[in-house]
């Protein structure tokens, strides 16, 4: 079940707070912002990479940050989220998309 606050959102700024609360460091504001994309995007099962349709298994670090990680085949692909074309995205998914991709470089 998705959280409603997470879907309540109406800003950026709103999405990193909630990501963001009660972090002391760096790694924990990449945890927060981790489960964030990880419970909003959780029913997301196909993304277009290169133009071509691929399944999306989700999230996972790379050590400088949050990608994305696909699937063709027996072949996976972790890459980063701006690389990737989700379809069909709410708008409360676009917004937690765009917060991510213009934050992401603070940690």
């Amino acid at each position: 079940m998705i959280n409603e606050e997470l879907m309540g959102v109406k800003t950026i700024e709103e999405c990193e707070e909630m990501a963001t609360v009660d972090c002391k460091d760096e790694d924990e504001c990449i945890s927060g912002w981790f489960t964030c994309l990880e419970e909003v995007f959780g029913e997301v099962e196909k993304v277009k990479l290169f133009g071509e349709e691929i399944n999306f298994k989700g999230f996972d670090f790379n050590g400088k940050g949050i990608v994305g990680v696909c699937q063709k085949g027996k072949e996976k692909i972790k890459i980063s989220l701006d690389s990737l074309k989700f379809a069909n995205l709410t708008k409360v998914q676009e917004l937690w998309l765009k917060a991510w991709l213009k934050c992401r470089d603070n940690y």
